[in-house]
């Protein structure tokens, strides 16, 4: 069986920089090409701070990718110059991160976080031994069938409201309803706890002190979600070694 995936050349501006799906400004392919899923074909360039660019980084290494896809974070200077150089060699008016760099064609394979999560559990599981491909992960892997109507109304609400506090009091109800616990949709780790993570890792020590988001905080008003929270920062399970406090640092 031959595996491939197809990659898009997105031109994007800053405004662009925060993907949604239901986005209206999420750019259309100028160029569309497919390469074999294969080892070593791709790099991840992020940012240590940015929370779209932290959930790729949680995914890459939930899934046991490591090996597969390489890493490169992206430096202070680049930061404060304003974005990726190799973005900047497809389009000199990009500046985003992250970025997926297909190496052989030396171009922008993807930018929007959401299709390169979805891309690296979907589509590169037979590079991975037998029990680290997502059709094989207790539950039915981060996107199971049965949920999938769910998770993405999650992440619907949760990237359109997350920063107000009804929505955090909405999330704090869903983990004390049946079946949520300890992760949004029970036992297992699915898309949304990612998802929904990199944004709570900041709330407290950036939102609510930096952007004065300060009404409330997730440690002392929020006890749901400030378990799950450290229920995931602290997970060590075997199958999961440890991607979410691996990952977690504000520091570029």
């Amino acid at each position: 069986m031959t595996y491939q995936v197809r990659i898009y050349t997105f031109r994007i501006t800053l405004a662009d920089n925060e993907d949604s799906p239901k986005s209206t400004n999420m750019p259309m392919p100028t160029d569309s090409f497919v390469f074999p899923a294969q080892r070593d074909r791709c790099v991840l360039h992020l940012g240590y701070s940015c929370p779209w660019a932290h959930r790729i980084n949680i995914a890459r290494i939930l899934k046991g990718l490591e090996d597969i896809i390489e890493l490169a974070i992206l430096d202070r200077s680049r930061a404060r110059t304003g974005g990726s150089s190799l973005a900047s060699l497809v389009d000199p008016r990009t500046r985003a991160i992250p970025v997926l760099w297909y190496k052989q064609r030396q171009t922008i394979a993807n930018n929007g976080s959401s299709e390169i999560i979805r891309m690296l559990y979907a589509k590169l599981g037979h590079l991975l031994p037998y029990a680290m491909r997502e059709a094989n992960q207790p539950g039915g892997g981060l996107y199971p069938a049965p949920l999938r109507a769910d998770i993405d109304a999650m992440n619907d609400w949760v990237y359109d409201k997350i920063q107000l506090f009804e929505t955090l009091d909405r999330v704090e109800e869903h983990l004390g309803q049946p079946g949520h616990q300890p992760y949004l949709f029970g036992a297992n780790i699915t898309e949304a706890d990612i998802r929904l993570y990199t944004t709570i890792a900041r709330f407290d020590v950036a939102y609510y002190l930096i952007f004065r988001c300060n009404p409330r905080m997730i440690r002392h008003n929020y006890p749901r979600i400030d378990r799950w929270y450290w229920q995931l920062y602290y997970d060590q399970w075997d199958k999961t070694r440890g991607p979410f406090r691996k990952t977690t640092s504000f520091i570029w």
